[in-house]
């Protein structure tokens, strides 16, 4: 459970940097926003990742991964047309 939970903790705090990343590249809100919420999400999800959705969890993540970086692509190519 300990180990997890490091787990946990490393990827959101990954998560939190690649969060600040984006400030830079996209927008301050949006960056700030996903990293404050993107460390206790990284803990829950390999908390259920390693106790109950042991099957499910890796689509669960690569779906809403692949979700973040269409709206960031989106939202970078808008702030791109409008000059930033």
């Amino acid at each position: 459970m300990k180990s997890i939970l490091k787990l946990g903790i490393t990827i959101g705090l990954i998560l939190f940097c690649v969060g600040y990343l984006y400030t830079i590249i996209i927008a301050f809100r949006i960056g700030f926003i996903w990293g404050l919420i993107s460390l206790p999400f990284g803990i829950f999800f390999c908390i259920a990742e390693g106790l109950f959705w042991d099957k499910w969890t890796p689509f669960f993540q690569t779906a809403i991964g692949l979700s973040l970086l269409i709206i960031s692509i989106h939202l970078f190519r808008k702030k791109f047309k409008e000059g930033i």
